[in-house]
């Protein structure tokens, strides 16, 4: 991985240097000399010309260089005139959880449906020309990605989106080609790329007029490539021969977040679909952050703050029993806020108001980790000598005991130790590799997570025997 000790200039080469770029594509889009591309880990990232240094325009939109204003102080001039603040989920008009009652948004979604829902309020309302999401791409080589940002036009292409993607991407040529077309449109993505996009705008008059809407979800970090590979190998397509995943399937009579994960792809010439439950599959557990890009490590935006609404899941004792799902919604955007009563008021949609406490704990881990273990990270970052990222919170320590710092700094090699080790199980061509060098990090990092059980040590060392035994029999066996 890039080496974070850096003393270059400009802001988004030392970003780049940094290992800090999410490869958003912001960059690209304000200089086109910059290119936007895969890496050998299955990262997006910015690469600057070598002819020229990057303009000035570059450094404005990136959502981790210096000098660009927080999501805080970018949020109070879009949402402040009408909408309460809290140092948690930002700026909001309302918070809720719920799901869509009507047609077949919630079975089809990957929690409660209200994602593609407002997406087709939006078209058929007229409110944008067009919506700009992530969905499927129709690989034609080993090494294309399996989704991209596309433009949907109809209520029938957004809705062929649906589902959660968790895969990297990047939006500059898609943007373009609004701009180009000159087409207005709402766009959907994670609290960096929105962040990245609000940037844009202030420097590009078009964009700011014709991005009418941000829809942001709700992240815990975004995964390289490797995620959906290393899912799809443990069902025995291999990466090259991986075609598509569904990353979150719906289990009649399970937990919300227990879920199927479907891999489709070649097995020996044949075109195969394997599905396997979430909960058998090594690296799936998100706390693990196998995959993670380091700037994640380095966010402390939850919740979008910059978007006009927020769709994640619900994740409460009261809702996650029901396997449908049910998604936890945030609203900035009063046009946003009436769409949603009006539907409510019609029962088109079920919406039930929860607590600002509510809300912050239904992602109560992700908060954990990005704010009192960002400072944390911070605070090492600082004691090294390297460059970070600027963030609302400050670097310290003695706010975590022995223990919890001992669990961040193992949780932090073990997100980026993920990158190379995948890699070298990819070059042997040998899942085992990945699984034997990781598995000695995870049974340490579950050890520190133990409070008065062996429950989730005991689970993890028996997923990966589990996982090995299991590969061990499927290479055994005649096809």
């Amino acid at each position: 991985m890039p080496d974070s000790k850096t003393k270059t200039i400009d802001p988004i080469s030392r970003v780049i240097s940094g290992g800090y770029c999410v490869g958003c594509g912001g960059c690209a889009v304000a200089d086109p000399t910059i290119q936007i591309s895969l890496n050998q880990f299955g990262q997006y990232q910015a690469n600057p010309s070598e002819d020229s240094a990057p303009k000035a325009e570059a450094s404005k939109v990136c959502p981790f260089a210096d000098g660009n204003p927080n999501e805080t102080q970018l949020a109070e001039a879009l949402f402040s005139n009408h909408a309460s603040f809290d140092e948690h989920i930002g700026y909001h008009i309302a918070t809720y959880a719920g799901w869509v009652s009507e047609d077949t948004f919630r079975t089809n979604g990957s929690s409660g449906g209200m994602g593609s829902w407002i997406l087709c309020e939006l078209l058929e309302q007229g409110l944008v020309d067009r919506i700009v999401h992530v969905g499927p791409i129709d690989r034609d080589s080993d090494s294309s990605p399996l989704f991209g940002f596309q433009i949907s036009s109809s209520a029938e292409e957004v809705r062929r989106n649906s589902r959660s993607h968790y895969y990297p991407i990047e939006y500059s040529q898609t943007i373009r080609q609004l701009l180009d077309e000159k087409l207005t449109f709402a766009v959907v993505g994670i609290p960096c790329f929105i962040k990245s996009l609000r940037l844009l705008a202030r420097q590009m008059p078009e964009l700011h007029e014709r991005m009418v809407y941000a829809v942001g979800l709700v992240c815990g970090h975004l995964k390289s490539t490797a995620f959906a590979e290393l899912l799809a190998w443990q069902c025995d397509i291999t990466p090259k021969q991986l075609q598509s995943i569904n990353f979150r399937s719906k289990i009649e009579g399970q937990k919300a977040s227990d879920y199927g994960v479907k891999a489709t792809g070649l097995v020996d010439g044949k075109t195969v679909e394997r599905a396997e439950s979430n909960r058998n599959l090594y690296g799936s557990n998100w706390g693990l952050g196998f995959f993670k890009y380091k700037a994640c490590e380095f966010c402390d935006d939850v919740m979008a703050e910059l978007a006009d609404i927020t769709i994640g899941d619900a994740w409460l004792p009261k809702y996650e029993q029901d396997h449908r799902g049910t998604n936890l919604v945030i609203t900035r955007n009063p046009d946003l806020e009436a769409i949603c009563h009006h539907a409510k008021q019609a029962n088109r949609i079920h919406l039930e108001r929860i607590s600002i406490d509510d809300t912050i704990a239904s992602q109560d881990a992700g908060f954990r980790h990005r704010r009192d273990g960002l400072a944390y990270r911070l605070h090492m970052e600082k004691q090294n000598g390297n460059w970070h990222p600027n963030k609302r919170m400050e670097p310290g320590f003695s706010h975590l005991n022995k223990r919890r710092r001992r669990l961040l700094s193992l949780r932090y090699r073990m997100s980026q130790e993920s990158h190379d080790a995948f890699l070298e199980a990819k070059t042997a061509s040998d899942i085992k590799v990945f699984i034997n060098r990781m598995h000695p990090i995870s049974n340490a990092h579950g050890l520190l997570c133990l409070s008065g059980s062996r429950a989730f040590i005991v689970r993890v060392k028996q997923l990966a025997a589990s996982t090995l035994k299991r590969l061990r029999r499927s290479k055994s066996q005649p096809r």
